[in-house]
């Protein structure tokens, strides 16, 4: 079975998946380290459609690579909790990073400063109050010829 994208929607559903399936094939790289977290065995076969780069871009690689830029560039301790969607969180704690929180909970946030990110799963939530926007990342949709939004990165001090 071609895995189901469990890094847009809900990661624990590999649980269920786990009970009734011996092997998934994998469409993109990034998806390898998230189901092997939860001990589901796989493959990453790839994409003939991404593998031709028609409109396969990096994503979420660079949006991390931001995060760890920005902390690094401006003295912020990598201690900062991020606010964001999981899958973010397997390359920042590799990079140091501890703290890691979902979107939905930076209305209640009470400790400052953090660093909150909207990427293609929570990108039509409200943008974070009193923060300072320091990157955004659009991408241009080939066979629309539409720029999309993907992804936000903000800093609240």
């Amino acid at each position: 079975m071609v895995a189901p994208t469990i890094w847009v929607w809900r990661e624990r559903r590999v649980l269920v998946f786990r009970e009734f399936l011996d092997h998934l094939l994998l469409l993109f790289p990034f998806e390898a380290p998230l189901f092997s977290k939860w001990k589901m065995k796989n493959t990453y076969v790839g994409h003939p459609f991404f593998e031709k780069k028609i409109i396969y871009k990096k994503f979420p690689i660079n949006l991390q690579k931001k995060i760890i830029e920005y902390t690094s560039s401006n003295s912020v301790n990598n201690e900062i909790c991020v606010y964001g969607d999981t899958y973010v969180r397997e390359f920042l704690v590799k990079s140091g990073f501890s703290c890691f929180k979902n979107y939905t909970e930076l209305d209640s946030a009470k400790v400052r400063p953090l660093i909150a990110y909207q990427n293609v799963r929570n990108i039509k939530r409200s943008n974070p109050r009193d923060c300072e926007l320091i990157y955004e990342e659009n991408y241009q949709y080939t066979f629309s010829n539409q720029n999309i939004k993907v992804a936000n990165l903000w800093y609240c001090n």
